[in-house]
């Protein structure tokens, strides 16, 4: 389970809302969701929306998972 998710499931949200309130498309959130790297400015507005707790640096995903 990544940091988006666990932000997502902690909040009780659904895709719709976490889109809505991002200003992202339920498409590039469920990328997201799927461990897909996403851009700067998308992973910059999930990082402020979740006040630090995903991480920008994870979403665009600069380094390796280990």
């Amino acid at each position: 389970m990544n940091k988006l998710e666990q932000y997502i499931k902690l909040k009780g949200m659904t895709i719709s809302e976490v889109a809505r309130q991002t200003g992202l498309s339920r498409p590039l959130v469920h990328y997201a969701l799927n461990g897909q790297p996403l851009g700067k400015r998308s992973a910059l507005k999930i990082e402020e929306w979740s006040e630090g707790f995903v991480p920008a640096l994870e979403l665009i995903q600069l380094y390796e998972k280990k």
